[in-house]
């Protein structure tokens, strides 16, 4: 004769039935996949595209047409780690990121169009340029396409990143 169990509750392994789990370990159980962090997204992917670009520069110094040199190419390289280690440290630090390399980009782009003159290049892409800034000649140049390049980045990371707080605030949570 066979006996008739009753159905089981399913429970964690570490959780007595009778326990209601808390709020961290709820946190823990179940994966929150609807929340996602655009500022982190974007900071991945703009650190995987400036470790390309700093990388390849070294190669091809006119891609894109822009004004690629060595100096150019470590700036590139070292913002692309510090992006990637941003957004892999989570969601804060890759906000952080987004605003500040956001800002940073976006002024430098700016600037490139206010300070550059017609000019000729002698880095990377060589040539006259009508919006060439020379920082350092023959070591740091900046060009018309780095100029939009850098302002493309900076709408990319501060959209990310202001999308990313109003989220947020509008679900209540206010993100310093």
């Amino acid at each position: 004769m066979e006996l008739e169990r009753e159905p089981q509750r399913k429970t964690t392994p570490h959780l007595r039935p009778s326990t209601k789990p808390s709020i961290a370990e709820e946190r823990t159980l179940t994966a929150k996949f609807d929340r996602v962090s655009y500022a982190r997204e974007a900071t991945y992917a703009l650190g995987a595209i400036f470790i390309t670009i700093g990388l390849v520069g070294f190669v091809v110094d006119n891609l894109l047409a822009a004004h690629l040199s060595y100096a150019h190419n470590w700036i590139h390289l070292i913002s692309g780690i510090v992006a990637i280690t941003c957004a892999y440290l989570g969601r804060a630090a890759a906000q952080r990121f987004a605003l500040g390399f956001g800002a940073f980009y976006g002024l430098l782009g700016i600037l490139g169009f206010v300070l550059g003159t017609s000019a000729e290049a002698t880095v990377g892409h060589t040539g006259r340029d009508a919006s060439l800034w020379i920082l350092s000649p023959g070591v740091l140049e900046l060009g018309t396409s780095d100029h939009l390049l850098h302002i493309g980045f900076a709408a990319i990371l501060l959209a990310s990143a202001l999308v990313h707080r109003q989220r947020r605030k509008d679900e209540g949570l206010i993100y310093h």
